[in-house]
């Protein structure tokens, strides 16, 4: 059975694809794809090479944050950068190690496809509308809250694998 986050970075994933499946039509031939730091749109990408681009971004986040995780733990030792991970990586705490890996790695992937999906409707609409380009202030906002939770949730990762009591 899938836990609450599993569940909701496939829905991201699915929402992401709806929204493809959604914006497919609407869009011109050649979209604005590229925008400066106000927001105007300064490149432009064949329709079918952007949803390519996006589709393929989608599936590399999910094998980054759902199908790597899980193969963590067959990797040798070696090959696996955690702090302590003599102790955490004991055999006792193996597992349960791999599974917070893993809890965590879903929790950033959602707020990575959350961070691509609104990015992906402010470009669509953009183009669907016909405006110069994407609100800028919006978008750094939303680079913004991205940025502070990467660095909290960096933070918390850290402190997770510290030094053992």
């Amino acid at each position: 059975m899938k836990n609450g986050q599993e569940k909701f970075f496939l829905l991201l994933a699915g929402v992401s694809f709806l929204q493809m499946l959604y914006f497919w039509p609407l869009m011109p031939d050649t979209m604005a794809s590229h925008f400066d730091g106000m927001g105007r749109a300064n490149g432009f990408a064949p329709r079918s090479g952007f949803f390519a681009l996006y589709a393929g971004l989608i599936a590399l986040f999910f094998l980054i944050f759902r199908i790597l995780p899980r193969l963590l733990g067959r990797l040798p030792d070696g090959l696996i950068n955690l702090p302590n991970k003599e102790f955490w990586l004991a055999p006792e705490r193996r597992e349960s190690t791999f599974a917070v890996i893993e809890k965590q790695m879903v929790l950033f992937g959602s707020a990575t496809l959350i961070l691509i999906i609104v990015t992906m409707q402010m470009v669509f609409q953009a183009n669907r509308s016909g405006a110069a380009g994407i609100p800028g202030k919006a978008m750094w906002v939303l680079l913004a809250l991205y940025l502070i939770f990467s660095l909290i949730w960096t933070i918390h990762f850290i402190r997770r694998f510290g030094k053992p009591q």
